[in-house]
C-alpha cells in the first residue's frame, strides 16, 4: 500500500544520509511525489508537483506521520482533483514557523469537492486519518474546498 511505501521511503532516505535522526523533507515529498505518479497511473494527464520545503529536515517521529498525511492528499488530489481534465498542478510547501513550529500548505487546481460531497469526504479513512496524524503533531488542520483544494497543517517538531 502507498502507507506503508510512505514509511519505507523514510527509512530509505535516512539511511541514505549522513544522518539517522533528521529527513530532508524537500527530496522526500519529490520522491514520494514520483512514487505515487507511478503508482496511480494517471497516463497521459500532465500533473506537475511544485515542492518548496529546501530548508526542512524534520526528526523521525515528525516525518512519518508528515509523510503519511502527504500520502493521502497526494492520493486523493491523484485519483480525484483532475477527473475529466489533461493536466493540473499540486503545490506542496513545509516551512518554519518558529523554533519547533512548522507549516505544510497543500493546494491542487484539480475540481474541488462539491458541497454536496463535502460530508461524505470528511468521513472516509483518509480524512479521519489526516486529522489523527495531525493531531499526533499536536497540530492544527484548516482547509478549504470549492473550485480548490488546501489543506493548512500548522504542527510541531523536535529540534
Amino acid at each position: 500500500s502507498s502507507r506503508i511505501n510512505s514509511i519505507a521511503l523514510i527509512h530509505t532516505k535516512l539511511y541514505q544520509q549522513q544522518s539517522l535522526s533528521r529527513l530532508n523533507i524537500q527530496e522526500y515529498i519529490e520522491q514520494l511525489s514520483v512514487h505515487l505518479l507511478s503508482v496511480y497511473n494517471i497516463g497521459k494527464k500532465d500533473v506537475r508537483f511544485f515542492v518548496q520545503a529546501q530548508d526542512v529536515s524534520l526528526d523521525i517521529d515528525t516525518a512519518i506521520p508528515l509523510g503519511l498525511i502527504l500520502t493521502e492528499l497526494m492520493t486523493n488530489s491523484l485519483k480525484y482533483a483532475f477527473v475529466n481534465r489533461n493536466d493540473g498542478e499540486i503545490h506542496i510547501e513545509v516551512k518554519h514557523e518558529g523554533a519547533k513550529d512548522y507549516e505544510l500548505i497543500f493546494k491542487d487546481n484539480g475540481v474541488g469537492i462539491p458541497e454536496g460531497k463535502l460530508t461524505q469526504t470528511q468521513e472516509t479513512l483518509g480524512f479521519r486519518l489526516i486529522h489523527s496524524l495531525t493531531r499526533q503533531l499536536a497540530g492544527i488542520i484548516q482547509y478549504t474546498f470549492g473550485e480548490f483544494s488546501m489543506y493548512n497543517i500548522r504542527f510541531k517538531g523536535q529540534v
